[in-house]
């Protein structure tokens, strides 16, 4: 059964409520941003995890929603990882085409 493009609900959905942001909203955050102002700018991401001694948070970025391999909504990504100061110490745009 062919399903249709996930649209940004069913994105916003699968990544645990975090905001759908514009690829451009994902550029403008420049390194050294503090951590709350990431949040106040884009929205709090629901998606955190460790990577490297670094605390790092995942965006969906509009415009790209599919389906992954599965079936469940997928995007590309804008990743933003905190130093122990809680303030952007890489960001990265992540395809995540297979």
């Amino acid at each position: 059964m062919l399903r249709p493009k996930p649209d940004e609900t069913l994105t916003r959905e699968a990544y645990l409520d975090t905001p759908v942001i514009a690829e451009d909203q994902g550029r403008e955050i420049a390194l050294r941003t503090p951590r709350e102002e990431v949040f106040r700018r884009l929205g709090a991401s629901r998606i955190a995890y460790p990577r490297l001694g670094l605390s790092c948070v995942l965006y969906p970025i509009s415009g790209t929603e599919r389906r992954d391999e599965f079936g469940s909504p997928a995007a590309d990504e804008w990743e933003f990882c905190f130093d122990d100061s809680d303030r952007v110490r890489t960001r990265l745009h992540i395809s995540t085409v297979s």
